[in-house]
């Protein structure tokens, strides 16, 4: 087939564009951060981190709700049915709401205990910059848990420029906002861990209230007038069942997560800090390839609705296909680029030399993760998410939970390579079996 004249083709590419580049300027922004956080110092780079794997733990607990959304309005626009689409979005705002208010006020209170159980107390002001961060961020929990459902709402409709409008923004905004409260221009106070706190708190206010703003006044897809009200039962229900097992995967591979950071500190901040580090190094190519996946994932559900098998199967493979040769081409450019990079983050010479060890591990692990990014995203937009828990949970326990407590408890003389072995291995394993079940076309028969 032409590469752009087959229609098809055209659809997900037209779709993919402002979901890359959302996720792309999201990714971007993220890195120039995370470069800002370690001009700071080791401890601070480390506790941004251990703080943000714990709010991403708590904030999957509603990806349930998005996953759901995202499925149910994809379907209901295939069927050409938005009243539905409608009462879906509108119950599903309303229960993320109440619900992200309660678990917000919980963990603020119990922020202490949860961080020694991810850092340990060994690094006293590890453990302080921890706990600060902490409960700035949880103060914007239900703020971010909106931006989920309403994102999610927004791609499910085939409303990708809103996201990326709004995230251009709001991400530029915060690159300011922690300049000026972490650099100290223009003779304001640098205040370190709090101002990063402080800035992501402005945002996410900011962007919450930009996406219900949205659907207040109805300038969405689906025009709807959000007015809090009872959800409908029946379709809460097709929203839990969809997103319950996607939740249980974000969860479990949060709490894995949380096991395997735990592992790190005991390695020490530098190694802790280096993972990070090459972590966000590498996303700047596997993120956007997230873009691919939720236009694939939406077309296909759509697809699916209006029982277009063939289409659906063409959204499934395509995409996968494509990504494939792209992202191996942007993971050459980032191997040369990754050195130059990394001395961008910090001046520190050992937390320099330890990323750089990961850089050959890290590379190849941001090809698979691309790969499984589109192929994901195509499976839990067909509602195939109790496949998806499964597959992510393989690898993070099986893999590298496993790897990185030998590498802790036994060789830690050799951490950093053990680091960067079990993370590739977890994502061979993850990578294989989603392309095996995206090419095994049972994804597109799951009833929601």
């Amino acid at each position: 087939m032409p590469l752009i004249n087959n229609p098809w083709r055209k659809a997900w590419l037209r779709l993919s564009m402002p979901a890359m580049a959302e996720q792309g300027v999201i990714t971007v922004c993220a890195v120039v951060l995370m470069m800002l956080y370690g001009k700071v110092s080791v401890q601070t780079l480390a506790a941004v981190g251990a703080g943000n794997l714990i709010f991403m733990l708590l904030q999957s607990v509603f990806q349930m709700l998005s996953t759901g959304v995202f499925v149910v309005v994809a379907r209901f626009c295939g069927q050409d049915d938005q009243a539905q689409a409608r009462q879906a979005i509108a119950g599903a705002l309303t229960v993320t709401v109440v619900g992200s208010l309660l678990v917000s006020l919980l963990f603020f209170l119990l922020a202490g205990p949860v961080i020694s159980l991810c850092v340990g107390h060994a690094d006293a002001e590890l453990h302080r910059q921890s706990v600060l961060y902490l409960r700035l961020v949880l103060v914007i929990l239900p703020f971010s848990c909106v931006n989920l459902v309403a994102d999610n709402a927004l791609r499910g409709c085939g409303d990708m420029k809103t996201p990326l409008r709004v995230a251009t923004g709001v991400n530029l905004l915060n690159i300011a906002l922690t300049f000026l409260f972490i650099c100290g221009p223009f003779g304001l106070p640098q205040l370190g861990v709090l101002g990063i706190g402080l800035a992501i708190c402005v945002i996410r206010v900011v962007e919450g209230m930009a996406k219900l703003v949205l659907f207040f006044n109805g300038r969405n897809p689906l025009g709807l007038r959000y007015r809090p009200a009872k959800p409908r039962p029946d379709l809460l229900r097709r929203m839990l069942t969809i997103g319950l097992p996607a939740t249980l995967e974000m969860v479990i591979m949060q709490a894995g997560l949380l096991v395997a950071q735990r592992f790190l500190a005991e390695l020490g901040a530098v190694a802790l800090s280096a993972y990070q580090v090459a972590n966000s190094i590498i996303s700047l190519v596997f993120q956007p390839f997230s873009g691919i996946g939720m236009a694939a994932g939406a077309l296909a559900g759509r697809s699916i609705g209006a029982v277009e098998m063939k289409q659906a199967r063409f959204y499934g493979r395509d995409p996968l296909r494509l990504s494939a040769i792209a992202a191996g081409v942007c993971c050459v450019v980032l191997y040369f680029a990754y050195p130059a990079l990394a001395h961008l983050y910090t001046g520190d010479p050992a937390l320099i030399q330890a990323t750089l060890d990961l850089r050959i591990w890290f590379v190849l692990t941001a090809w698979l993760i691309a790969l499984a990014n589109v192929g994901a995203w195509t499976i839990k937009g067909a509602g195939d998410t109790r496949t998806m828990f499964f597959i992510s949970n393989i690898g993070l326990f099986a893999v590298r939970v496993v790897g990185y407590g030998v590498a802790a408890l036994w060789f830690s003389q050799y951490g950093i390579l053990l680091i960067g072995i079990f993370t590739l291995l977890d994502f061979v394993v993850r990578t294989g079996l989603v392309v095996l079940r995206v090419w095994r076309n049972k994804w597109m028969y799951i009833r929601v």
